[in-house]
């Protein structure tokens, strides 16, 4: 069963404060560098071969067929991409998938390869918070255990995008790696909670509406897949469910890095020449109906219209830009920064002026909200979701929430 939840705690969490960065030069180094990841090479694809393994349930009780059907359809037909998808069983589903990863890394895990895994279905986090896949809402009727199988993926020798859209879907993604290679997973929620059905506000829906929108660029990355799902989800508004005025259907997906390779450049889709690139038709994917019976089902695409027509948001001028109601143009997240150097212990404006002067990067592709006297130096910076997701791990760093504007004081 899924683990209890440890938020309980969370509001007087104090375990990171022994933590400090040594100076900020340290990290502008790592923002640069996650800022240069992040886009495309200009040009050919880096991949020689792209294979895409969809997976769900033989027995599907979430009724995930018809959008895993279009995914396919997208990958086949849109980019090009060699597409499989396969079904798991119910009896000895973990023997079952584990020589099925096995045979996949060994037919399709080569160095110029990427491979792209998805899965639809059931997912809960165990006591030892580990990622469980399950057939249906128990582990009654078939499971696996997807932790013990995800590192097959991970030690490939190519990249390899894992997108997951599952209950507890982050809590499959691999968090360190000794590899070279690079595995990114995009999650459609966290480690304790629970992911969208299939329909109008799930992940899948939006994946598909995204890579659809996307098919005329010459190619784009994870980590602006990432960012522009999280954009569009956040522009539906609760709705009314049942007797509560308002409930919170979408959920914000995560993104994991994985890679021990410091040069390393974010997973690159590029679509495939192919004859004839069509669309796909409106499908049971964006329909739904409201509590009337009347339909409600726009493509989450729409939402993103008006943005999208402005021009592309996803190019280095456009990362900490502003509108003029102080919106960001891209999701932004706010962190806490720790550091051992205290430049002047009277924060003297110039003073402080001048030491973010000698680290561009800060004022280039972050945003300094705050800046506080402490046992150390503390600040606080809001940075584009797309840099934050390559920014690698450090205990000193510390999330605050996702924003969408500047600061409003």
């Amino acid at each position: 069963m899924q683990a209890k939840s440890q938020a309980s705690i969370a509001t007087h969490d104090t375990s990171r404060t022994k933590y400090h960065m040594s100076d900020i030069s340290t990290f502008a180094t790592r923002l640069e560098n996650a800022a240069a990841s992040i886009f495309p090479n200009k040009g050919r694809s880096r991949y020689k071969n792209v294979h895409v393994l969809l997976l769900r349930w033989e027995e599907d009780s979430m009724g995930v067929a018809l959008e895993l059907e279009d995914l396919a359809k997208t990958f086949t037909f849109v980019y090009g991409f060699e597409t499989e998808t396969w079904l798991i069983p119910t009896v000895k589903s973990h023997v079952a998938l584990t020589a099925k990863a096995l045979q996949t890394v060994q037919d399709f895990g080569g160095p110029d390869d990427l491979l792209i895994v998805y899965y639809g279905g059931h997912g809960l986090i165990n006591d030892v918070r580990q990622g469980v896949w399950t057939c249906d809402s128990d582990m009654i009727h078939g499971s696996l255990l997807w932790y013990a199988i995800q590192p097959l993926f991970e030690q490939a020798d190519s990249d390899v995008l894992l997108l997951l859209d599952c209950c507890a879907a982050a809590s499959g993604a691999p968090t360190t790696s000794e590899s070279t290679s690079v595995t990114e997973t995009i999650a459609a929620c966290g480690f304790e909670t629970w992911a969208p059905r299939p329909g109008r506000h799930s992940f899948t829906n939006t994946l598909i509406a995204v890579l659809e929108d996307w098919k005329g660029r010459t190619a784009f990355t994870a980590a602006m897949l990432h960012c522009e799902i999280l954009q569009r989800l956040r522009h539906e508004k609760p709705e009314r469910y049942r007797n509560t005025d308002k409930f919170e259907y979408r959920k914000s997906p995560i993104h994991v890095l994985s890679t021990n390779d410091r040069h390393a450049r974010s997973v690159e889709l590029c679509p495939r020449k192919l004859p004839h690139r069509t669309s796909l038709s409106k499908s049971a994917r964006n329909v739904e109906l409201d509590n009337d019976g009347s339909s409600v089902g726009a493509s989450v695409s729409e939402n993103a219209n008006s943005a999208n027509q402005t021009g592309d948001l996803y190019d280095m001028d456009s990362l900490a830009k502003i509108h003029d109601n102080g919106d960001t143009v891209l999701p932004h997240v706010l962190i806490t920064l720790a550091l051992e150097e205290d430049p002047d212990s009277s924060l003297d404006f110039e003073q402080w002026k001048r030491w973010l002067q000698q680290n561009p990067a800060l004022i280039k592709y972050a945003k300094v909200q705050g800046i506080y006297k402490s046992n150390s130096t503390i600040m606080i910076l809001s940075i584009p979701v797309v840099v934050w997701d390559w920014i690698p791990e450090h205990p000193a760093c510390v999330f605050i929430g996702y924003v969408h504007s500047d600061n409003l004081l």
